[in-house]
């Protein structure tokens, strides 16, 4: 997981930070937070417990088609 702005192919840095983040099932996300990184930071703890919870007790993962949303917007 982590945090990080976008380049554009020009070299300049976007004003929207990202979060990047492998669900269950191994698939890369990478989604659009906002314009601040602090918002972005306090956005990992949410997105790893939402991840966690989405694995049921008997370890079994949930369908990759299924979408998970960022819990913080």
């Amino acid at each position: 997981m982590g945090v990080f702005k976008r380049k554009s192919k020009d070299g300049t840095v976007g004003e929207t930070w990202y979060v990047d983040y492998r669900d269950p099932a191994g698939k890369r996300i990478i989604k659009a937070v906002g314009p601040s990184k602090r918002e972005a930071e306090d956005c990992l703890p949410l997105l790893e417990a939402h991840l966690y919870k989405s694995i049921d007790r008997e370890g079994s993962r949930y369908d990759s088609g299924e979408e998970l949303r960022c819990p913080c917007g």
